[in-house]
């Protein structure tokens, strides 16, 4: 499951760096609840971020915090519209 995630990240040029940080996390923390990954599977999530952004901001604290609010308000129902398939590669 991690290398979806990983590849979602290449694909879609999430960097995570001061000014796309919030954006970055919203999206991949969606796409990632679509997955079906768990809070528990948050550290997992942030190292693949690490490691396909090497050059990455300070993220993990946002990221933890849009990851919380994605998982508990089904942020995994956007990526079933046709909107998420024409705006993101998946």
């Amino acid at each position: 499951m991690m290398e979806k995630v990983k590849q979602f990240i290449k694909d879609n040029k999430l960097s995570f760096k001061e000014g796309s940080r919030n954006s970055d996390s919203v999206v991949l923390a969606g796409f990632c609840c679509y997955l079906d990954l768990k809070l528990r599977d948050v550290q997992e999530i942030k190292d693949c971020i690490k490691e396909v952004c090497p050059d990455h901001d300070d993220f993990e604290g946002e990221f933890d915090r849009v990851f919380d609010f994605a998982y508990c308000n089904d942020y995994a129902k956007y990526w079933n519209t046709e909107e998420a398939k024409k705006s993101y590669i998946f």
